[in-house]
């Protein structure tokens, strides 16, 4: 909890009307200053978020293939990674029980959110860090800044970042439709790409065409034009079936812009996402992802037929580019890939040390051009 106080101090004229104040039978007016101090309990915007426990990569489907305890341990280790970064200017820190209107300068006097950073912009060598244990949710993408390190501080788990504007696992904002056992909810935002049950015990199938495919439990519809989810749930009001539910919309977390280079991101925790975990744009360089955690990314619509969405992704000509000792599992579609649809090509990439698993694919290489080339 975050202590606030609010001071006022006012010259005013304050009548009593007793009927017999101190036995004197008379109407006392007192004529004075003011003044109070009042303290308002400001909560922490995660106060009530319901955190997962323990892997949550295969809790829906368990698959064994032998691998089980190298893939435990590798997992372990990712997960443990200490924050280790080398920060040249000055750290800016982030915690859901900060103040946008503190200087973000210190672990005590931090920042509430991201949105400080549309005004304030850091400049190369700086760093951003997110408080550990805690969650962030973001309802458009981060834009990295050149030179810009996003890591954590503090002690316990990883941040995390959801793209998923809130926990929807609320019975009074599920109301019933015209059809039998499907529910609908108010979702203004693009394209849901996937709806996920307590963290992983359950997802949503996406239905492309209409209400008339839902048929079954976990079968959704997204009408954009309406701004409405209908979610097919036989045994009754999906708010009071599950503690947690996020919904994934069209979008990223972090986004690099065209020529954007030297952005290290480190010890995050990225989910719930209908696009990218991180996507690099054009011609990105020197590019640094470690020690993250990715999971839930991808589902939304590249056109009425395609679905696509990817954790990490770059885009025509990256160089110099890094991941490293990652944990990233159920993507829609790829862990970790460079595409593009020029003759630019990547070079000097790295990927490495990384535990991919339950995506669609982990490793994608694409590209339309003919000349298309990968050197080192």
């Amino acid at each position: 909890m975050k202590k606030r106080y609010v001071q006022c101090l006012a010259a005013t004229m304050i009548v009593f009307m007793f009927a017999g104040l101190a036995g004197c039978g008379k109407d006392v007016q007192v004529v004075g200053e003011l003044s109070c101090e009042t303290e308002v309990i400001v909560p922490r915007t995660d106060a009530t978020e319901i955190k997962p426990e323990g892997n949550r990569a295969n809790i829906m489907n368990p698959i064994t293939g032998g691998a089980e305890e190298a893939a435990e341990k590798r997992r372990a280790e990712i997960k443990d990674s200490k924050d280790e970064l080398s920060i040249k200017g000055k750290t800016y820190y982030i915690s859901p029980g900060g103040d946008d209107m503190n200087d973000g300068l210190t672990p005590e006097t931090p920042f509430r959110s991201f949105d400080v950073f549309s005004w304030l912009k850091p400049e190369e060598g700086d760093a951003i860090l997110l408080e550990r244990g805690s969650v962030f949710r973001v309802t458009e993408p981060i834009l990295a800044i050149q030179g810009v390190t996003y890591g954590a501080y503090g002690e316990g788990e990883k941040p995390c970042i959801y793209g998923s504007p809130k926990n929807y696992a609320d019975p009074t904002i599920w109301k019933p439709s015209n059809k039998k056992n499907v529910w609908k909810i108010d979702f203004g935002y693009a394209d849901a790409g996937n709806i996920v049950f307590n963290h992983g015990e359950y997802v949503g199938i996406k239905k492309m065409i209409g209400l008339n495919q839902l048929a079954a439990t976990g079968d959704f519809y997204h009408n954009e034009t309406d701004g409405i989810i209908y979610l097919y749930c036989e045994e009754g009001n999906p708010g009071k079936l599950y503690e947690d539910i996020e919904i994934s919309p069209k979008s990223s977390v972090f986004t690099l812009d065209k020529g954007i280079s030297g952005v290290t991101f480190d010890n995050l925790c990225i989910k719930y996402v209908g696009e990218f975990a991180i996507n690099g744009i054009h011609k990105n360089k020197n590019i640094t992802i470690t020690n993250c955690e990715m999971g839930y990314i991808g589902g939304s619509k590249l056109s009425l037929a395609v679905r696509y969405g990817n954790a990490i992704q770059f885009w025509n000509g990256t160089q110099n580019s890094t991941v490293k000792n990652c944990w990233i599992y159920q993507v829609y579609d790829t862990a970790i890939t460079f595409q593009g649809t020029s003759n630019e090509p990547n070079s000097n990439i790295n990927f490495s040390d990384n535990l991919l698993e339950y995506n669609d694919m982990d490793i994608e290489i694409w590209d339309k051009s003919e000349d298309f080339r990968i050197e080192n």
